[in-house]
């Protein structure tokens, strides 16, 4: 009977993402066949942790973290969970040895978005490498297939597809955020007044009223 549960648990992650995320989820479609459930599954477990950082601001919302850690943690453990979510999640860590160290990282970063601080260069590096790249790397897991060596070779590549600024240029962040503000775009400049006089005379020709028709001679 716990298969018609997994069933059901996998349908939870697969909605969970799609409706949460548009871009992953067409993203997934592109997948073979074989790796779409498993990576609902991590988008799944991903996805409630980053809502209760970001969305359940009128709870207590550090309670409701560590209440999700252990929870997950249960699971693998057990090989289950009432949560169909983490249900899913386990049972993907569990086949394809997802490495416990992956997901007390990215929890860590979490924890870091629940009170607002300074990113210095180096935090602001352990908030990535927990935020972003430890979720790829649970991916390159099912990529793999568990293939140890294959997955050592790819790390390093994996690791790099996330830097949006080369580390020299790395910013310093404010506040629980996953990105810096981008910049504000350029002022809008004014059409010169050569560019005003074509648009009337392209008006005039395409969108202006016939001129009126004189009377017909008596």
């Amino acid at each position: 009977m716990k298969e018609m549960f997994d069933q059901l648990s996998a349908r939870c992650s697969k909605l969970t993402t799609t409706s949460y995320s548009t871009s992953f989820s067409f993203g997934i479609y592109f997948l073979g066949k074989q790796l779409r459930q498993p990576v609902y599954a991590i988008y799944g477990f991903v996805r409630l942790a980053d809502e209760i950082v970001d969305s359940f601001h009128n709870f207590d919302k550090k309670y409701l973290l560590e209440k999700f850690k252990q929870d997950t943690f249960e699971a693998i453990e057990l090989g289950i969970s009432l949560n169909p979510v983490l249900n899913s999640f386990q049972k993907v860590v569990n086949e394809y040895q997802i490495d416990h160290k992956l997901i007390r990282l990215f929890l860590k970063s979490m924890e870091m978005d629940l009170e607002d601080q300074l990113f210095t260069e180096d935090l602001y590096q352990e908030y990535i490498l927990g935020s972003a790249e430890v979720v790829g790397l649970m991916c390159l897991k099912v990529f793999t297939n568990g293939d140890e060596a294959e997955y050592n070779r790819l790390k390093p590549f994996a690791m790099k597809l996330r830097s949006p600024w080369p580390p020299q240029h790395t910013p310093h962040l404010t506040c629980a955020t996953h990105l810096p503000t981008p910049p504000p775009p350029p002022p809008r400049q004014r059409p010169s007044s050569a560019i005003w006089a074509r648009r009337r005379r392209r008006w005039r020709r395409c969108c202006a009223p016939p001129p009126p028709r004189s009377p017909p001679p008596p």
